[in-house]
């Protein structure tokens, strides 16, 4: 039943990674084209790969931390109850209750799930607008932390991604991963709210133009 289940999804996953691949590229025009709106947010990233050459010990531990919360976080969205949440100097480990362990949402979340970006986006919606550039130098710090943890974590050796299979984790992780990049690069040039919106007719465009 799992082997039906991951060979119908397989397509979706490979339609939905076209869509958030164009969708990507669109919010990187964006920035381009509104590349002042976006200064503060590129100064976050900066900042951030500047100031992990100083705390690497620390950083490993959160990154860590940062990975089981997101398993954690996504295990309870799917009703699952956490029985155990351990974190340690080189490695962690989430126990969930449920009969399927396996879920591929809860297992992949943390590679492709910018928890405090997404944080913050929504956050940011109640904060005036003298403020904002402070939020988006945090946000794109914490873009920066995500994107470190990622290309560290993303070996094919991950036990999360041999378990759910290599191609299709890879399909996975990418396709959510450029959903997400492609969510918070159009909220720094409006609001998470105005990149959804946008995000949808990217959608209707491209099915317009496929059609």
């Amino acid at each position: 039943m799992r082997r039906l289940l991951k060979s119908t999804f397989y397509p979706l996953l490979v339609v939905f990674l076209a869509i958030n691949t164009h969708s990507f590229y669109r919010s990187i025009a964006g920035v381009v084209t509104h590349y002042k709106v976006c200064l503060w947010f590129v100064l976050g990233v900066a900042i951030y790969y500047i100031a992990r050459r100083f705390v690497k010990t620390n950083l490993s531990f959160f990154e860590i931390f940062t990975h089981e919360l997101i398993h954690s976080i996504v295990a309870i969205v799917f009703l699952r109850r956490i029985r155990k949440f351990v974190v340690g100097e080189n490695e962690g480990v989430v126990y969930h209750s449920g009969k399927n362990s396996n879920n591929v949402f809860i297992a992949l979340a943390p590679y492709c799930f910018p928890l405090y970006s997404i944080v913050l986006l929504i956050i940011k919606i109640a904060i005036v607008g003298k403020f904002i550039w402070m939020f988006d130098i945090l946000i794109g710090f914490t873009v920066g932390f995500h994107g470190s943890a990622f290309w560290k974590e993303i070996s094919p050796h991950q036990s999360d991604i041999t378990r759910s299979g290599i191609l299709f984790s890879y399909l996975f992780i990418w396709a959510f991963l450029l959903f997400f990049a492609s969510i918070i690069l159009w909220s720094i040039q409006g609001s998470i709210g105005g990149a959804l919106i946008q995000w949808w007719k990217n959608l209707v465009s491209l099915a317009n133009y496929v059609s």
